[in-house]
């Protein structure tokens, strides 16, 4: 028997990205010592399905996932849209009581979504915006007036940041309620 030497971490990085799609994951051997068959089953995606407290606008997929990481830390659950297209219609169709936007999107641009967001739904939802762009004081006031609250410039910041401040909104929602 040819025997491979390993750490076991890919297994175990397998294992997590599995889990967090929601797979479920099998493992067979006929004995100790031999082959090993694994398995998972991932379900099918149904966006009428999706539920969550945050929706993330942003279309880097690593900022993304750090920005969902950062809010399940904090017990929230969030969906992650790649543009503000898919975000006006997802809104619609569950009640997601928070939005983390990056305002420089593909499609239609941060600021339009706001207006539209503001239109449609009015303040109820809270808003926090991540943006590496220096914000000129009418940019910033702008969005205040759109009841909007901006994070810091840099990722990490603004991560933790948006995640904070929503949390601490939200949790005094649950309070006020």
């Amino acid at each position: 028997m040819h025997r491979i030497k390993g750490s076991g971490l890919g297994l175990a990085i397998s294992k997590n990205i599995a889990e967090a799609h929601g797979a479920t994951i099998g493992a067979r051997s006929e004995a100790l010592g031999e082959v090993a068959l694994f398995s998972f089953a991932v379900p099918l995606a149904r966006e009428h399905e999706q539920t969550g407290d945050v929706l993330v606008v942003e279309d880097d997929s690593g900022f993304a996932h750090l920005l969902e990481a950062e809010l399940a830390g904090r017990g929230l659950s969030s969906i992650w849209a790649a543009d503000a297209e898919t975000v006006e219609r997802l809104i619609t169709q569950q009640r997601a009581r928070a939005v983390v936007l990056h305002l420089l999107q593909p499609g239609l641009p941060g600021k339009a979504f706001l207006q539209r967001l503001r239109a449609r739904h009015g303040v109820g939802i809270r808003v926090v915006v991540g943006t590496l762009k220096d914000l000129d004081p009418a940019e910033s006031l702008s969005l205040q007036k759109l009841g909007v609250t901006t994070a810091p410039r840099n990722w990490r910041g603004i991560a933790v940041t948006a995640a904070n401040l929503i949390a601490k909104s939200l949790a005094s929602e649950r309070v006020a309620s």
